[in-house]
């Protein structure tokens, strides 16, 4: 459809296709293999953020671009809090009542029984299995809610809501700037948020970027003292594709907030030069750098640590001697 110029149809059956994704990721009972899942799916999401950023390109004023960065950021999201609520120590894990916790699991495997049925039927038959887990689905609901009256956090992990870029921008202060990147097959994907202002930019393909960044790996691990740089360098060609259409906004900024894709995510971000201007120094020389795996397990972060309560001490701090006298004030407790 998208290749006939049906943008608007190849947009609605990609969005079909990631909601029933999502559907049938609640059929497995097993965390486990909800995630692994999750992970042969990825192209789903994958060619909806795609023809976002398509339509985006064709029609500027309409947003697309915000949208496919909500769908990239939450489904980054949602595989992370799958990963974590498989922990011994996850919300509703130890505090889940014995016969709620009975009645899900049978929900969960009765709903994977029926999407099973669902995929091997004809279509009659297979508009009645999707009644069935219609209701299956609300009687979810409803056993959820009632988790979630017993541990509120429960919701976080178990179904974490799509953050609005709004909401994502109200994370940040003033001074702090989100990068987030999405790679694909055909082309990859760049945004920037800032309080106010979003902008989004297209990368080269997948392989490329992650070609790079597997050099720039490798050359930050084997690096001697007085050793000289590789020409071409592949740190400052990653930091001019990513960061180089960026960085008139970027330099405004006090902090930068990097959600990296893939094998970007072996890059050490303030060790890149300044794009085109090497000799300027490294990202950190400019910049306050810190990761994440989202921007939505940033909110969920800020959402717990809101209710800790504070440590009983100040601080514990390990430094480099040098540093030693600006600590020297701190009370020793």
């Amino acid at each position: 459809e998208a290749r006939l110029g049906q943008s608007a149809a190849a947009r609605a059956h990609a969005e079909q296709a990631v909601a029933r994704v999502e559907q049938m990721r609640l059929g497995f009972v097993s965390p486990e293999l909800r995630t692994a899942f999750a992970a042969t799916q990825q192209g789903a999401y994958e060619t909806l953020v795609r023809l976002l950023m398509e339509g985006h390109a064709t029609a500027p004023g309409q947003g697309l671009d915000r949208v496919a960065f909500e769908q990239a950021d939450h489904s980054r999201a949602r595989t992370l809090l799958d990963a974590l609520h498989q922990e011994p120590g996850a919300p509703a894990v130890k505090t889940l009542p014995p016969e709620l916790a009975e009645r899900r699991q049978g929900l969960h495997r009765r709903l994977a029984a029926k999407i099973s049925q669902s995929l091997k039927v004809s279509a009659p038959a297979a508009d009645a299995l999707d009644r069935e887990i219609e209701g299956l689905l609300a009687e979810l609901d409803g056993v959820d809610a009632a988790i979630r009256r017993l541990d509120p956090r429960f919701a976080s992990f178990s179904n974490p809501p799509a953050l609005r870029l709004a909401e994502i921008a109200a994370l940040l202060e003033a001074d702090t700037a989100l990068l987030e990147v999405a790679l694909g097959e055909e082309r990859s994907y760049l945004w920037l948020v800032e309080p106010g202002h979003f902008t989004s930019a297209v990368l080269p393909p997948r392989r490329e970027l992650e070609g790079l960044a597997r050099e720039v790996y490798q050359q930050f691990s084997t690096l001697e003292a007085g050793a000289a740089s590789p020409r071409p360098d592949p740190a400052l060609k990653l930091s001019e594709l990513l960061l180089g259409p960026l960085w008139d906004r970027l330099e405004r900024a006090r902090r930068l907030v990097v959600v990296p894709d893939g094998a970007l995510q072996l890059v050490p971000f303030a060790a890149l030069p300044v794009p085109g201007r090497q000799a300027q120094g490294r990202l950190i020389d400019q910049l306050e750098l810190a990761s994440l795996p989202s921007a939505g397990v940033l909110a969920l972060s800020r959402q717990r640590l809101a209710g800790r309560p504070r440590a009983p001490r100040l601080a514990a701090v390990i430094a480099d001697p040098l540093l030693a006298p600006r600590f020297a004030a701190l009370p020793a407790s």
